[in-house]
């Protein structure tokens, strides 16, 4: 028999692996060592926020903490001050008195003011009574701040300015509406060298219970705070060292407390 010949199949050419990637991205793979992320088995790195990112948002957790509590202790304060106020301004009484009366009253004024002007002013008083004071209220344009919103009933022998007052109340929460305090305040006058004060004594809302915290803040308060941005009534009040009551007026003297009863005046 003839031989058969046996020819093994060529062998498949291999076709090489193909590259994956370009050479920017498998140099970007590559740690240092000079190996790959992926030859090193090591997992992609989580992002992780940057110190600025951190510091905004603590500074935003800040404020909006700061806002939750401003507006939390607003609404609790707006309770307490609804406790005692109304949501409307009483009307209160009006003394516009005869225009020899606003005359009178304006003339005691200004002959004072012009007494202290000097530098070094002689003894100079000034006496108003409850009527002159709430003349001056209801027509000089300089106290229309004041106008229906207080009214002095009387001044009393212990040297307070008993005052009917509709005093709005500044605003707490600005959702809500205004609210006015409908009662009684006295005050008291208060002289230290170079000063005048209208400091509040007593708060009464007719069957109403004011939160003494409230009371005290009052306290400390003084009616003529505005007008002591006025430069001309400021230099005023500098000139004034002592304050009494007598014959049912206020009296403020240039004389110091010890030589005020040295210095006539009063009813």
């Amino acid at each position: 028999m003839a031989e058969t010949s046996h020819h093994d199949p060529p062998e498949a050419e291999l076709d090489p692996a193909p590259e994956v990637g370009t050479d920017a991205e498998r140099e970007a793979d590559r740690v240092p060592g000079g190996e790959t992320a992926a030859e090193e088995g090591e997992p992609a790195k989580p992002w992780a926020p940057t110190f600025g990112c951190v510091m905004f948002a603590l500074i935003f957790m800040l404020f909006s903490g700061a806002l939750v509590y401003g507006i939390v202790a607003g609404v609790r304060m707006y309770g307490e001050v609804a406790s005692f106020t109304d949501d409307y301004a009483a009307e209160l009484p009006e003394e516009k008195g005869t225009p020899a009366e606003l005359s009178a009253a304006k003339a005691k004024v200004e002959g004072f003011i012009e007494a202290v002007e000097p530098n070094a002013p002689p003894l100079a008083e000034l006496a108003l009574s409850a009527r002159e004071l709430n003349i001056l209220i209801a027509n000089h344009s300089y106290l229309g701040d004041l106008r229906g919103a207080l009214f002095v009933e009387e001044i009393t022998p212990a040297g307070l300015l008993r005052t009917k007052v509709s005093r709005p109340i500044p605003q707490i929460v600005f959702w809500k509406p205004r609210r006015y305090l409908n009662g009684e305040i006295d005050y008291r006058p208060e002289a230290r060298e170079g000063n005048f004060f209208l400091r509040v004594a007593e708060v009464r809302a007719p069957g109403k219970e004011i939160a003494p915290g409230i009371l005290e803040y009052m306290r400390t308060e003084d009616l003529l705070t505005p007008y002591k941005e006025d430069e001309r009534f400021e230099a005023v009040m500098k000139k004034i060292n002592s304050v009494r009551v007598e014959g049912g007026a206020v009296i403020v003297s240039t004389a110091r407390a010890a030589d005020g009863a040295e210095v006539g005046g009063g009813d």
